[in-house]
């Protein structure tokens, strides 16, 4: 997962009044949570003004597509951005960036793609049950019904 999401960065989006620019991603997988965090470091530049360094957070779920034998990030979003120094009026157009940047770079990203020449990876293409967040890893769940089951943990 991390690797993958490492190849969207750095990414960056200009307006008419701001530059946009979002670098060093870290991916975080919560407990209790449908939801993978992309925390960024992130850097706004506005004419005649200093740049300033904050941070992003995005999200985006986990979605197992059985078509191309992938798991994809969806629904992917901004939750967070932070920029100390960035006047208040500019905050509605960096938040606008910010959220085509979840959508542009985020959303069906493919965080793995099962492999045909692994036996049980090629099997999990018809056995795929559910996708959860456990331990800080994504655990797959794999069966022909609910009394056989095999997880896959990915990290």
């Amino acid at each position: 997962v991390r690797q993958q999401v490492a190849t969207r960065f750095p990414a960056e989006k200009s307006a008419l009044l701001a530059t946009l620019k979002f670098s060093d991603p870290t991916v975080e997988i919560k407990d209790g949570s449908e939801r993978v965090l992309i925390h960024v470091k992130a850097t706004v530049s506005i004419p005649l003004k200093s740049a300033d360094a904050g941070t992003a957070t995005f999200s985006g779920k986990v979605k197992f597509d059985d078509v191309g034998s992938q798991f994809l990030l969806v629904d992917s979003r901004l939750d967070e951005v932070a920029m100390a120094k960035i006047p208040e009026r500019f905050h509605d157009e960096i938040s606008a960036l910010a959220r085509l940047v979840a959508g542009d770079k985020l959303d069906n990203l493919t965080l793995y793609k099962l492999s045909s020449d692994n036996n049980l990876e090629a099997a999990a293409k018809h056995l795929f049950k559910s996708a959860e967040v456990t331990d800080g890893k994504i655990r797959i769940t794999l069966g022909l019904n609910n009394k056989w089951k095999e997880s896959l943990t990915f990290r």
